[in-house]
């Protein structure tokens, strides 16, 4: 295994470009934390004690809500990368906290509308009442109350993991050009 600059060889012929590697990692890392916090926020342990969820399902939830996490947080990164580097990483890392929470303020808003505009008539399922296609995945998170707790305490978090992530990417590509 070689390192070359900004790649490294893996592989003969076959080289991997750190530019690219790095925020991946970042983002897998973000995922595994977002995970954490939604287990935390939501006091899943309990529920799996009390029969509610399998062990199995919980984690499948979990970690199914933490991939729509973390594209969001994906998509704030990539416009974040665009923009002019010539801003300190301190500030960079703040506007994507901020924008991050924006983004996930905009999908929890966006979510709680389209539950409470549902009618029975539009089918009695968590996809209709929820979001098509991924209400499964958020009925757990935005039924009841628990769109209080993804705003007060989910989206405070995770904007915080996604901007000292960012911060921890601009430090490391700096290193590395």
């Amino acid at each position: 295994m070689k390192i070359w600059g900004t790649a490294i060889d893996w592989w003969p012929g076959k080289r991997i470009d750190f530019l690219v590697v790095i925020p991946v990692i970042l983002l897998i890392i973000g995922w595994l934390l977002s995970m954490g916090v939604l287990w935390w926020v939501y006091d899943i342990t309990p529920l799996i004690q009390g029969g509610f969820y399998t062990h199995d399902r919980a984690l499948r939830l979990v970690a199914s809500m933490g991939v729509i996490l973390i594209s969001l947080t994906a998509v704030v990164w990539l416009f974040a990368a665009n923009r002019n580097g010539n801003e300190s990483p301190r500030k960079r890392a703040w506007a994507v906290c901020w924008k991050t929470a924006l983004v996930l303020t905009g999908y929890a808003i966006i979510v709680v509308v389209r539950r409470m505009q549902w009618r029975p008539s539009q089918g009695l399922n968590d996809d209709a009442m929820f979001l098509p296609f991924i209400g499964r995945i958020n009925a757990p998170f935005f039924s009841e109350v628990g769109w209080v707790a993804f705003i007060l305490e989910v989206i405070p978090l995770i904007a915080c993991i996604s901007g000292l992530l960012y911060w921890l990417h601009v430090h490391v590509m700096k290193h590395l050009r």
